[in-house]
């Protein structure tokens, strides 16, 4: 339905990304895929979706540090610009801090002012990418800095509105899927 949940400040839909496609020749044919730009935001924001509960696999650092390595006359203004329009500008820097910090990507200039300016991005693409290398602890600090790179500026963005709504109805959505497993297996 969507490549993040409601509550994650990413507001690309299916038909975003249709109206940027590009094509790339496999095999003698062209093939649609994402535009260069989508795509890097795609694997940011499931880097920073999936760290906590330790879903996050390597590959997708990987995928970024390469595809930008890839892409030596990439616009970062332009890149920028699309996150901040699709509300994910945070989740991208969290992405290209991993690849920094585990594949010794450089950073664009544009990229690294952005990163050392928001102390939230740093802390967690930090523990983020501790947490490659250590026992799974799904510690309450991770959470915390988790939940505040969903928070977009101003506070009063209807996201806010959204994200909070969704922390608020997690417990209750929990505890009705584990009450449904119970009644489907008696």
């Amino acid at each position: 339905q969507g490549f993040a949940h409601p509550f994650y400040p990413f507001r690309m839909g299916f038909e975003d990304c249709i109206q940027q496609l590009q094509t790339v020749e496999l095999f003698d044919q062209k093939v649609p895929c994402l535009s260069t730009i989508d795509l890097l935001l795609v694997l940011s924001v499931q880097v920073a979706k999936d760290a906590y509960n330790q879903d996050c696999v390597l590959s997708k650092v990987c995928d970024i540090a390469e595809l930008v390595r890839g892409q030596p006359d990439l616009s970062w203004e332009l890149v920028l610009d699309r996150a901040q329009s699709l509300g994910c500008q945070r989740l991208l820097l969290v992405g290209m801090l991993a690849a920094h910090e585990l594949l010794g990507l450089e950073l664009p200039p544009a990229i690294n002012r952005l990163v050392k300016n928001d102390w939230i991005v740093l802390q967690y693409g930090r523990l983020l990418s501790q947490s490659f290398f250590l026992p799974h602890k799904a510690s309450i600090l991770f959470l915390v800095f988790k939940l505040l790179i969903l928070i977009e500026y101003p506070l009063s963005a209807a996201h806010n509105i959204n994200l909070l709504k969704g922390l608020l109805a997690y417990p209750y959505t929990k505890l009705s899927d584990m009450m449904n497993r119970k009644t489907a297996t008696t």
